[in-house]
């Protein structure tokens, strides 16, 4: 037999049954839904990437347009003073090594699931992930 996840959650059906028959089935039915909407959490995350949109954008986008909580992590790229290049030490001298202990692969998009604890890697990985997360 399925369950209906109304059921699921403690002490609804209690509550939901004391409205039926104290105001009817229109207020049971208020009643649940106000239950569920109160108990319902946004979930949060980090987005890191660099200073820029690039391929971070359409991440940042999707969490701004769901409505979640999130940090958005910024690493920034300066010239060097001294020759050619660019010194990027904050994304690899500092985050990324404590990074790595969570996800060997991490690079630049990621995305850190509060919640679970979760980090995914990868622009496209990161977009379907928040597809089925928000």
């Amino acid at each position: 037999p399925k369950v209906s996840p109304v059921c699921c959650v403690p002490g609804l059906i209690s509550m939901a049954v004391r409205a039926l028959l104290v105001g009817g089935a229109s207020a049971a039915a208020a009643a649940t839904l106000m239950i569920l909407q109160s108990r319902k959490k946004k979930p949060s995350f980090t987005l890191g990437y660099w200073d820029i949109r690039g391929l971070a954008a359409p991440a940042r986008m999707m969490l701004v347009y769901a409505g979640a909580e999130f940090e958005d992590k910024m690493f920034e790229l300066k010239q060097k003073e001294e020759g050619n290049g660019w010194d990027a030490e904050e994304w690899f001298d500092e985050c990324r090594p404590a990074l790595r202990q969570k996800n060997a692969f991490i690079n630049l998009p990621y995305l850190i699931d509060e919640g679970t604890g979760l980090v995914v890697t990868q622009s496209t990985a990161i977009y379907q992930y928040l597809g089925r997360k928000l």
